[in-house]
């Protein structure tokens, strides 16, 4: 994963996952809540209920996170 900051960190997690339970994993090393991130994967951005499988992300491969409206506001 890799912010819009520069940093990035690693998540190990099932291809057959959903965007969603993504982004719930990436809130502790993104400092951002699961509602307030967008993930971008080929400059797409991705959908909460798509799985990662659907998108082809694989192993190695850099989704990017950049802060979003919360599902609040």
């Amino acid at each position: 994963m890799r912010q819009s900051s520069g940093s990035q960190f690693e998540v190990e997690i099932d291809s057959k996952a959903t965007v969603k339970e993504l982004k719930e994993k990436c809130a502790e090393g993104s400092g951002l809540g699961a509602d307030e991130q967008r993930l971008i994967f080929k400059g797409k951005i991705m959908k909460d209920e798509l799985s990662l499988e659907e998108y082809k992300v694989g192993d190695g491969m850099t989704v990017h996170i950049v802060k979003g409206k919360s599902a609040q506001a």
